[in-house]
């Protein structure tokens, strides 16, 4: 028996569709459908009633649900004590992070929820602020946490910083691999082993997913100069409705960080297309070592709990 099954049966339990339940938490249906049948043989009895219509729990299904319901929260409650192990003191106060806009849209929302629920004690105070600037703050003490992206060809520029600034700890916690995201039925899918793929449509539009136009036109200019590749319209943003919107309608090719994809794209209606070269857009903690605290660690771990979250979700190619 895994948590995992009982985690799934108790949210069954809640909405009364394994469709649901697997949409909550990022999985196909057939492998939660799967999860709970194994669950059945292990317990050897019939835990839902199948139909057309949905499922319902028979009564040893209701009582199982209800027990597992009191485990899973236990099951956090012990997660959370041993995530304060080495400090018997519960830290009660304000924590101030700063991330970066692609962080504040993906992960953040996450975080901010675990916290809330398991560290209710603890109050993040979040801004939103480009990836130099968050580095900026973490430098001048204006915030204590930074968590923000930099490509494989911006490591340079992170070097530089922590040889002007000996205390600066930047911290890589996820080599996020970039990718393109087009509509299942782009003619970009004939062409995954090019540098750039190369459109035969006349006219095409070319998105890079940022709040900062800066990195996305650096970015592109370099790939761009490997390539024989023409486009209409080169476009930064990170309006996802809007991209949604010119990927489908227009045939759109959106270069973005694998776990944006996964989080607003990862759909029936989306395909990735790996990034050329191996291009990788890491997400860093940054602190000042001078100023750390080990209530820091917390909010970290929650971070890096939200990113197995994500990548629960299933990266079609």
């Amino acid at each position: 028996m895994r948590i995992e099954q009982l985690i799934y049966l108790a949210d069954i339990a809640q909405t009364g569709s394994i469709s649901t339940t697997a949409q909550r938490v990022f999985l196909s249906q057939q492998a939660v459908s799967e999860s709970i049948r194994s669950l059945e043989r292990e317990l050897g009895c019939k835990l839902l009633n199948r139909s057309k219509t949905g499922v319902t729990l028979t009564p040893k299904g209701q009582i199982t649900a209800e027990h597992a319901a009191a485990m899973i929260t236990q099951y956090h409650a012990m997660l959370s004590a041993l995530s304060n192990e080495e400090d018997t003191t519960e830290f009660t106060g304000q924590i101030l992070v700063t991330s970066s806009p692609m962080v504040t849209a993906s992960i953040m929302p996450g975080v901010q929820h675990y916290m809330e629920k398991y560290h209710p004690a603890i109050t993040l105070q979040m801004q939103n602020v480009f990836n130099d600037l968050v580095i900026k703050n973490v430098v001048e003490h204006k915030t204590e946490l930074g968590f923000c992206y930099y490509t494989t060809m911006e490591t340079a520029q992170l070097d530089a910083l922590r040889a002007r600034h000996p205390t600066l700890t930047i911290r890589k916690l996820y080599s996020n691999q970039i990718v393109h995201c087009v509509r299942k039925d782009s003619s970009y899918l004939s062409q995954k082993n090019a540098a750039l793929p190369i459109i035969p449509e006349e006219k095409s539009i070319v998105i890079y997913f940022s709040a900062d136009y800066t990195t996305g036109e650096k970015l592109f200019a370099q790939q761009l100069e490997k390539t024989a590749f023409h486009y209409d319209s080169f476009l930064v943003s990170d309006d996802i409705a809007l991209i949604r919107d010119l990927v489908l309608r227009y045939d759109a090719i959106c270069a973005m960080p694998e776990l944006t994809y996964r989080m607003f794209f990862n759909s029936r209606e989306y395909s990735a297309i790996p990034f050329p070269d191996n291009i990788s857009d890491d997400l860093y903690c940054v602190y000042d070592a001078d100023c750390y605290e080990p209530h820091f660690d917390i909010v970290i771990s929650a971070v890096e709990r939200e990113i197995r979250h994500i990548l629960q979700k299933r990266l079609e190619y």
